[in-house]
């Protein structure tokens, strides 16, 4: 939350990341996006736009690990899923 609060709040990182995937820079678009996901999951603006930016750096990715990694993201992003936290998954 402190990245999104440094940077001017959440809607001018959403336009940030969205100024710098225009202007190319998708690896930097993804993870200002990702910061402000992570800040407020339940954003669907940032979630939808980060899936996008994914969606898209699957395509130069050369690596068929990294290419899942992406399109797993993308589905978790776009039927609002995330992991579950580690505590989550704990056992006493």
């Amino acid at each position: 939350m402190r990245y999104v609060d440094a940077m001017g709040g959440a809607a001018a990182v959403l336009e940030k990341g969205l100024a710098a995937y225009g202007d190319g820079d998708y690896r930097w678009a993804a993870t200002m996006l990702n910061h402000l996901v992570f800040a407020d999951p339940t954003n669907t603006g940032a979630r939808q736009a980060l899936g996008d930016r994914y969606g898209h750096l699957r395509y130069p990715a050369e690596s068929g690990p990294w290419r899942d990694f992406y399109l797993t993201s993308v589905g978790e992003l776009r039927r609002n899923t995330l992991p579950p936290s580690p505590a989550a998954v704990t056992t006493p």
